[in-house]
């Protein structure tokens, strides 16, 4: 089955539609969440990440195939009309992750083509903070810093994304912190206050991904409120504030019970990264990572 739909050159809207499983036989109207991350001309190591990074003229030829195959809706719009029971086509939302400083490029795209789009956004950015895994990236890929990351560090880092391991994961999490903010010059990471503020309000909204950009599955109870709640306050001064938040990374070992329990008592929609076809409500909703597939290629392997 596999090969067969990897080699048709059939519209896969129509294949979807007629040459589907049982299951989706019943479930033909969908609302597809893409997640994007940093889109450039050019790959930079210190900023992009291979498995977050989009080349700018694939994400258009994507973008094309999005326009043509769907309604493209603000993502509330989408959340609204699964929960209101009012699915009754297939629509698709874009979403970028962390507020990356290659948005600034991607704009005048969107609003050439009037896409809407939701920001999620880590408000410790806006005073110079930076993600664990952002900070490694930047100082191991920048000549003049690299040397500020000992063996030790190095040895460790690679345990970090998917370890069990609290104590670990906040050791060098706290270290590397510490290394990042004592540096004197740091090139722009990601977007401003500002600039965001400046965006269509219409067009294009802002939600949550946490205060720091963190495994949530490496706090405590007390820690992940906290980090949620800052979030909610400064993020809400947006007048395109959303209550949507994308959980970090969002797969299922960076979250936890607790997560999900804070989310609830705040009235937050959840955004996992378990897929991107999304039929029904659920706990939350699944995103789909667009980088190095099409449109066919990334809607098949979500369905299968």
């Amino acid at each position: 089955m596999r090969r067969l739909i990897k080699n048709s050159t059939v519209n896969i809207l129509h294949y979807i539609k007629y040459n589907v499983n049982n299951i989706l036989e019943k479930n033909k109207n969908f609302f597809l969440i893409l997640n994007y991350h940093q889109i450039s001309d050019n790959f930079d190591p210190k900023f992009h990440s291979k498995g977050t990074w989009l080349d700018t003229a694939f994400f258009k030829r994507q973008l094309n195939a999005i326009i043509e195959n769907f309604r493209i809706v603000p993502l509330i719009d989408g959340i609204e009309k699964i929960e209101n029971g009012e699915l009754t086509e297939n629509i698709a939302s874009l979403t970028f992750d962390d507020g990356d400083i290659s948005i600034k490029n991607i704009i005048p795209l969107l609003k050439q083509y009037n896409i809407p789009a939701t920001f999620f956004i880590n408000s410790a950015t806006f005073d110079g903070n930076a993600g664990l895994f952002h900070i490694y990236q930047y100082l191991n890929n920048s000549p003049e810093y690299r040397h500020l990351l000992n063996t030790d560090i190095q040895s460790n880092y690679p345990k970090l994304r998917y370890t069990k391991d609290k104590k670990l994961y906040n050791k060098y999490r706290y270290i590397l912190d510490h290394i990042y903010n004592n540096i004197n010059k740091k090139e722009p990471l990601f977007v401003e206050k500002g600039y965001l503020s400046s965006l269509d309000q219409n067009l294009f909204h802002i939600g949550l991904h946490g205060h720091e950009h963190q495994r949530f599955s490496m706090m405590n109870y007390d820690e992940q409120k906290i980090n949620i709640i800052k979030n909610i306050e400064i993020l809400s001064e947006f007048k395109s504030y959303k209550p949507i938040f994308a959980l970090p990374f969002g797969r299922p070992d960076d979250w936890d019970n607790d997560t999900i329990k804070i989310c609830f008592e705040n009235d937050l929609h959840l955004l996992f990264a378990n897929g991107g076809i999304n039929f029904n409500r659920e706990i939350g909703y699944k995103r789909a990572i667009s980088v190095n597939l099409t449109l066919k290629d990334l809607i098949i392997k979500n369905y299968y």
